[in-house]
């Protein structure tokens, strides 16, 4: 095991999400005795209907996200540490802004959990977040972006065309799934799409951190 993680040091970078997961959880504690907070709502999220079965999604984006890592950290370094560094500052821009302003929603529908399992699925998800804080701009949306970015550029998948639009028709399946389920409002999806965006220039287009990428091997930044 030792020698396995010697050769792998590039996976500490995993570590980032014990200490995300703190800060996230810290956050939303103290949300729930909160007084004033950024109420996120505009006039489209009231067309948006409220779609249960979207719940799926949401929850199978948990195991996406750790498949996605666990995935590329074992077989692709290089993909394994831009797709880190893209979760890392998004998460943390979404958890720093919520620090700052804090925020949420008031437009979840009464759900009891005895209505069917999908139900079910959306109760349990308002009870995990009581406070619904730290929404915009969504992770849910961020997280799956880079996570589908990481898993299309590696070398096991870069070539399957079927695999990474399996992979796209799913990021977009839990995009929907944070305003079909009321989890997020639409404007915490728009912010999302932008911050991705200017993550993905930084990370893949500008490409500052490809030289510490690629020291080890002694390889130079492939061009474009």
């Amino acid at each position: 095991m030792l020698d396995f993680l010697k050769k792998r040091k590039y996976l500490l970078l995993i570590l980032f999400y014990p200490f995300q997961t703190v800060w996230y959880f810290i956050l939303n504690a103290t949300a729930r005795n909160r007084s004033t907070f950024w109420s996120i709502h505009i006039q489209l999220d009231d067309l948006i209907p409220f779609i249960p079965v979207f719940a799926i999604f949401y929850y199978i984006w948990f195991a996406y996200l750790a498949f996605g890592v666990l995935f590329t950290g074992l077989t692709d370094r290089e993909e394994f540490i831009k797709m880190m560094i893209f979760l890392m500052i998004e998460i943390t821009l979404t958890l720093t802004f919520s620090t700052i302003v804090p925020n949420g929603h008031d437009f979840r529908p009464e759900v009891t959990g005895k209505d069917g399992v999908f139900d079910w699925l959306v109760y349990m998800i308002y009870k995990n977040d009581p406070a619904c804080a730290t929404i915009m701009p969504s992770m849910h949306v961020m997280n799956a972006i880079g996570t589908t970015i990481g898993l299309c550029r590696s070398k096991k998948i870069k070539n399957n065309t079927w695999i990474k639009s399996i992979l796209w028709i799913y990021t977009v399946l839990v995009t929907l799934s944070t305003v079909f389920v009321k989890q997020h409002s639409i404007l915490d999806v728009f912010v999302a799409l932008g911050v991705a965006l200017i993550v993905y220039l930084i990370v893949y287009v500008w490409k500052p951190f490809d030289k510490l990428i690629y020291k080890e091997d002694n390889k130079k930044a492939p061009q474009g």
